[in-house]
């Protein structure tokens, strides 16, 4: 009996460590986003125009897993119903109000972020925001003649969630 109540403990001391370990303190995160579409022009100088913003939430997270450059994207396009498309594969944004990535023959089309006036080598997804971060997503244009194309979105396995303000999201 007394080997039992033992085992038993140290069940109970296992269970409220690993239990504590996914415990952590709340943190947000008041930071803001705005969305810009950048182009080369024929001349090639590039021509910036805002899309959307600048908008201002507060990211909720943990320290454990605390408020990521996609999240925060994600959450401050969907509070002001603006739609974007998510593929689920890659993790990414792919589209936000119908501007699209793509590639035609000699160009590449991407939505890239900014953290604070910085591109981070990491992913949006893998990026960690803090109070008073500035994420700029801004669509990107560039010259790759590599890149042979048709000009339509070459997407072929995506999976698309066009997202409006308060729609649930499955995967998420």
């Amino acid at each position: 009996m007394r080997k039992f109540r033992i085992l038993s403990l140290i069940f109970v001391a296992v269970f409220a460590l690993l239990s504590c370990a996914s415990c952590s303190k709340a943190v947000t995160a008041h930071v803001f986003l705005t969305v810009i579409e950048t182009k080369i022009m024929p001349d090639g100088t590039e021509k910036e125009t805002l899309i959307a913003g600048p908008m201002w939430a507060d990211i909720k997270g943990t320290e454990a897993n605390p408020p990521t450059v996609l999240q925060a994207t994600r959450e401050i396009l969907e509070a002001n119903g603006i739609k974007y498309t998510y593929d689920e594969d890659t993790e990414s944004i792919t589209a936000i109000k119908n501007k699209k990535e793509s590639k035609a023959k000699g160009v590449v089309t991407g939505w890239i972020f900014e953290l604070n006036g910085e591109e981070p080598n990491t992913r949006a997804k893998d990026t960690e925001i803090f109070d008073d971060d500035g994420i700029v997503y801004y669509l990107k244009s560039w010259v790759n003649e590599d890149v042979e194309g048709s000009g339509e979105d070459e997407g072929g396995s995506e999976t698309v969630a066009d997202t409006e303000a308060g729609a649930d999201e499955a995967g998420d």
